[in-house]
């Protein structure tokens, strides 16, 4: 026989992987996982009264700001709808 025509030897099984490895996923029972975790500080939940106090007040006077200009605009239309209405209409004095 002729080593053309023979078969390719089979391919050896691949070694187990390493714990660890990399593209392995880690087995983890948890206790790495609160360990990793930074302590909450108390600064994150303390409440500032005057920072709480100016952004309560600054929200309100940008809402009063909006409100006014909303008012101040819708009374722009209505005037401009009222003379569009008067031109169109007539002066309401007119003979029939």
């Amino acid at each position: 026989m002729d080593n053309a025509d023979a078969a390719p030897p089979p391919l050896a099984a691949p070694a187990p992987a390493e714990p660890g490895a990399p593209g392995e996923p880690e087995v983890d029972d948890g206790a790495a996982v609160t360990a990793q975790q930074p302590a909450p500080t108390s600064a994150a939940t303390e409440w500032n009264p005057v920072v709480v106090s100016a952004t309560t007040l600054s929200v309100l006077a940008a809402a009063a700001g909006a409100g006014a200009l909303t008012f101040r605009g819708a009374r722009a239309q209505q005037a401009r709808i009222a003379a569009a209405r008067a031109e169109f209409l007539g002066g309401g004095g007119g003979a029939r």
